[in-house]
């Protein structure tokens, strides 16, 4: 999914910035394709479980519920049904949200090297390029990857050996 007002923001900034972020959109396209057709985001609720994963209540007790749940319901929402199976799902109505984790899924996006990087905002056509131009290329792109961090649209996370994996944000509801 592209987010329409973050893409003209972009493309305001610069013609590498608007590339960039149909890049990012892309691959995480495909990461949520590798996912289920579920979107993976840096973070997700945190959910207050026992050491086996399920969820529990303030008092310790198990939440229980269908072995089916969640299920979809005609209007589109997601719907609980009543059972003997413990819970494991952060969106169950009686789950006690205790904070953030990181997403379980995001290693499913990929790790990117320095090259990776400048190719998300200047595409493989720059690879025909100078070694001076693919340094001053990289730095662009990176400090274009850190401003989109500094305004809340992305998290980045080093991963050793150069590399960045770029985590998608939840937008907020609003």
């Amino acid at each position: 999914m592209i987010d329409r007002p973050d893409l003209i923001a972009a493309g305001v900034v610069s013609d590498m910035a608007f590339d960039g972020s149909l890049t990012l959109a892309t691959m995480w396209d495909r990461a949520k394709a590798r996912n289920g057709g579920h979107r993976i985001y840096a973070t997700r609720p945190d959910a207050l479980r026992n050491e086996d994963g399920i969820l529990t209540r303030m008092n310790g007790t198990t939440i229980l519920g269908a072995g089916n749940n969640p299920v979809g319901g005609k209007d589109g929402r997601l719907q609980w049904r009543e059972g003997d199976v413990p819970q494991r799902d952060w969106r169950h109505p009686e789950a006690v949200i205790v904070g953030e984790e990181r997403h379980p899924q995001a290693d499913k996006v990929p790790v990117l090297d320095r090259d990776d990087r400048r190719r998300l905002f200047y595409g493989h056509g720059s690879d025909g390029q100078s070694k001076r131009m693919h340094s001053y290329q990289a730095d662009q792109a990176d400090k274009r990857l850190q401003e989109m961090e500094r305004q809340g649209r992305i998290v980045i996370e080093d991963c050793g050996h150069g590399g960045r994996r770029i985590l998608e944000l939840p937008k907020p509801f609003i």
